[in-house]
Order: structure tokens, then C-alpha cells, then sequence
């Protein structure tokens, strides 16, 4: 499984095709991070902020497999990163691991995920609160179409949280 490690930085992967199997996958085994790093300068650590990972889909989907990693965590007082998943046409599948970890709720991370099909919020909560402050800064979610539940006792915990059902209900109950 491929590998982008790149500490601070900005990953940026698009799928461009026309076609509904034109999407971005994540393999089991993958690792895409951008996770922050300290740095000595000068006889000083510096921790250096975490990154960026943009993925869209024109057409298709975005799966991320259930092996597969996608990091966007601070390292010791740095900021968390942003993650975000954009598959306006097709589906946004998480079974993989999403980091987005940091030493305080204010540098936390945020997770962008914009889907024509709604996305089980149940799970994703329950993935996100598996680790502590995971994605605490902002949780945007759209979906295009359908309807958009959060059920009663699911909890989705940030600064911010948006959601958004373009052409559906948005249910909070």
C-alpha cells in the first residue's frame, strides 16, 4: 500500500473523470499524513503545525478502507490539521482511520466531508469519540441528497459543527 507522509504540508489528490467509478480510494495499508513535527532551531523545539489533505471526487466516490490511515494531528502544542473529503456526485465511506488529534481543544482539527449520499452519524461519531479531542476544532457535513439524521444520545462534539441536507431533511432528535 502506498504511503504520503508529509509533515506540515498540503496533499492535495483529485479525480478528475466523468465516470461514477472515477473516485479516490484510500487501500487497506495506506497512509496518508500530514501530520505535525517539532523541529529544533536555534537549541529550541518548535512544534510545527499539522497540514492539509484535500480529496475530491468530480464524479465518483471516496472510500477510505478499514486499514487505511488519513493524520492530520498536531504534534506537542502545535495546531491540528484539516481534512476534507468532497464527493459531490457519489458517496464518502469511512471505515478507515481518521486522526485529527491535539493537546487542546483550541488547535483541534477539522473534518470537511461534502457527499451527495447522507453519512451515518452515528458511526462517525462513534469513530471520532473512540480518541479524545479527535477532530475537536470543526465538523462540516453535507450531504446533497436525502435525508440527514442525528439520532438521539449521538454526539457530535466540536467548536464548530455544521450540518447541511442540500435536498433532504435534517433531522436532530
Amino acid at each position: 500500500a502506498g504511503r504520503i507522509v508529509l509533515p506540515g504540508g498540503t496533499v492535495l489528490i483529485q479525480a478528475n473523470g466523468s465516470g461514477s467509478a472515477d473516485g479516490v480510494h484510500f487501500a487497506d495499508g495506506s497512509i496518508t499524513s500530514v501530520a505535525g513535527t517539532a523541529r529544533m532551531i536555534d537549541g529550541q523545539t518548535i512544534d510545527l503545525s499539522a497540514g492539509r489533505i484535500s480529496a475530491r471526487s468530480a464524479s465518483g466516490s471516496i472510500a477510505v478502507d478499514a486499514q487505511a490511515r488519513l493524520d492530520v494531528s498536531a504534534t506537542g502544542q502545535g495546531d491540528a490539521g484539516s481534512l476534507e473529503l468532497s464527493a459531490p456526485a457519489g458517496s464518502v465511506t469511512l471505515t478507515g482511520t481518521l486522526a485529527g488529534t491535539a493537546a487542546s481543544e483550541r488547535h483541534g482539527a477539522s473534518l470537511s466531508i461534502d457527499s451527495r449520499t447522507a453519512q451515518d452519524l452515528q458511526m462517525l461519531a462513534d469513530r471520532l469519540a473512540a480518541t479524545p479531542g479527535n477532530f475537536s476544532g470543526r465538523l462540516e457535513l453535507r450531504n446533497r441528497e436525502g435525508d440527514q439524521t442525528l439520532n438521539a444520545g449521538t454526539r457530535l462534539a466540536a467548536h464548530e459543527v455544521d450540518l447541511s441536507a442540500d435536498a433532504g431533511a435534517l433531522r436532530i432528535e
